[in-house]
C-alpha cells in the first residue's frame, strides 16, 4: 500500500543527474527530498540511482529524458506530476563547445532550459508558478538557491 500523498516528502528534480553536478545536487537535495534524476544517458542514469539508493537516499522515479525536446520534457512533466509534488528542482543538464557544436549546445543549453519543469505544485501534470527552490548552470554561471 502506497503512503498517502499528505505523508511524502515531496520531489527534487535533478536535470543531468549523472553528470558531476547532477550527482552533487542529487546527494544534497536526497536528505530532503525523494529524488527524480533525469539524464540523457540510460545507463550512467541507472547507475546513479543504484548508487543514491544504496546511500540511503529515495528514488521516487527515474527519467531518461532528451530535456531539449519538447515531447521528452512534456513526457518526464506528465511523470512527475503523478509520482507526487514537486518541491525543488536542480537544472544541471548541459553542453560546453568542447562537447559538442553549437546546435546541440543551443537545444539543450537554452531550449531545454526552457522546456523543463519548475520548482512548483504540480496538478495533472501541469506546473504553475515558482517556487525560491531552484537552482540552474548555464555557461558556468550559478543561479540562486
Amino acid at each position: 500500500m502506497s503512503e498517502p500523498a499528505k505523508t511524502r516528502r515531496r520531489i527534487a528534480l535533478i536535470t543531468g543527474a549523472a553528470g558531476g553536478m547532477g550527482r552533487a545536487c542529487a546527494r544534497l537535495l536526497g536528505r530532503r527530498y525523494r529524488l527524480a534524476p533525469m539524464d540523457i544517458g540510460q545507463e550512467r542514469l541507472d547507475a546513479l540511482a543504484a548508487s543514491l539508493v544504496e546511500e540511503g537516499l529515495e528514488i521516487a522515479l527515474t527519467a531518461r529524458c532528451d530535456i531539449g525536446l519538447r515531447e521528452e520534457a512534456a513526457a518526464l512533466a506528465r511523470a512527475l506530476g503523478r509520482a507526487g509534488d514537486l518541491g525543488a528542482v536542480a537544472h544541471t543538464a548541459g553542453l560546453s563547445p568542447v562537447l559538442a557544436s553549437w546546435k546541440p549546445i543551443i537545444q539543450v543549453n537554452l531550449v531545454g532550459t526552457a522546456l523543463r519543469p519548475p520548482a512548483s505544485a504540480s496538478t495533472g501534470g501541469f506546473f504553475t508558478g515558482l517556487t525560491s527552490r531552484e537552482v540552474s548552470s548555464w555557461g558556468g554561471v550559478r543561479v540562486g538557491w
